[in-house]
């Protein structure tokens, strides 16, 4: 290429790139109106529901479970007569099962644990010629089962009651030189008989030195967790049933709003707690039971729209407003229950109607 013709091919390229970059630039240019006009936020835009025709209940399902008002865990003995070790070597048969006075709750190393009504734990062992208050305790439990009088000392017709005891149960008691002795650990007081097992701490096999079983005595209730939705509904005139579990149907009432110990790291928890009137017998203790709050207070035919789309006029009426394209209608309308941001509505709506529950 000649020095001519190479001139020619450089403006050539030169007069381009300048070009480009005008058309560049002026497609980057901008003019203050249009600036603003960028900036500024989208036009508005509003927010619609569908109405529809149905039913609503104004009503809250706890989820419970059943617990008996005196629950007690049942410790293994510290001892064994003829013992090295202490394992468990008998467990009752699973949970639910009843315990009467005299009942066996546990095995230990081949000795029982058997439980019995009384008001305070055993301390000592006993035999005959033991005196004192727990030796009444001991004849007051005997006395149901045997008719053992009342006394407060361990006398020989004790003793014959102390061995039919044991051996309806398939043992034999401890016998001293002076009669049968009560170890310690296999007398079982509890406040309430009978009993359920409601849980089994221990295993055959395991050592015998934590809680052997938990049982529960007296009034059976259904405790359930609460929040701030459910207290408030319990705070006024509510009614309250049973429903999908044992115990379904049946009326109930709140007994008490418990708060419960989680620990420093735990969430805060309450659990209402519902009175059971009817005998439960021999109801699945074990199962799930669901309580109504709320119960009848329904509504089984109207406009169902969200709550949000409710406003009220500066007379106190409550209306919602449809849309239809850009056409707004204002509606009055009266609620006639609403619950979990749903509202059930009497006004002159129709089925394929939107209405506005905000702007967006």
């Amino acid at each position: 290429m000649n020095r001519r013709n190479l001139l020619r091919a450089f403006g050539g390229a030169a007069i381009a790139a300048t070009s480009g970059g005008a058309v560049y630039a002026a497609g980057r240019a901008r003019t203050p109106a249009q600036l603003a006009q960028r900036a500024a936020a989208p036009p508005p835009s509003t927010i619609t529901a569908p109405v529809r025709r149905g039913g609503l209940a104004n009503q809250l399902t706890l989820t419970g479970v059943f617990e008996h008002s005196v629950v007690v865990d049942v410790p293994g003995p510290r001892s064994v007569a003829g013992a090295t070790r202490l394992i468990v070597t008998r467990t009752p048969p699973k949970v639910g099962q009843r315990i009467d006075p005299g009942g066996l709750l546990a095995e230990v190393s081949g000795r029982p644990v058997i439980a019995m009504t009384g008001s305070f734990p055993a301390y000592r062992d006993l035999r005959p010629g033991s005196s004192g208050p727990d030796v009444a305790q001991l004849r007051r439990a005997l006395g149901p089962l045997y008719g053992t009088p009342p006394g407060a000392e361990f006398t020989a017709r004790v003793a014959s009651d102390v061995r039919r005891l044991y051996h309806a149960l398939g043992y034999s008691p401890i016998e001293t030189g002076v009669g049968p002795a009560v170890p310690m650990g296999e007398m079982a007081f509890l406040p309430s008989l009978p009993a359920r097992v409601t849980a089994i701490r221990a295993r055959i096999g395991m050592d015998a030195e934590g809680p052997l079983v938990r049982v529960g005595a007296g009034p059976v209730r259904v405790a359930a967790p609460v929040d701030d939705a459910a207290r408030g509904a319990l705070s006024g005139d509510v009614g309250v049933r049973f429903g999908t579990g044992p115990l379904k149907g049946a009326t109930t009432r709140l007994l008490e709003i418990r708060d419960v110990d989680t620990g420093p790291q735990g969430p805060g928890r309450a659990d209402a707690i519902f009175a059971v009137d009817a005998a439960p017998g021999a109801t699945d203790l074990t199962a799930a039971q669901e309580v109504v709050l709320g119960a009848g207070r329904t509504v089984a035919d109207a406009w169902i729209i969200p709550v949000a789309a409710l406003w009220t006029a500066r007379d106190g009426s409550v209306a919602v407003t449809t849309v239809d394209g850009d056409r707004r209608r204002d509606v009055p309308v009266k609620v006639l229950v609403s619950v979990r941001g749903e509202a059930a509505v009497d006004g002159d709506l129709a089925a394929d109607d939107e209405v506005l529950v905000g702007v967006r």
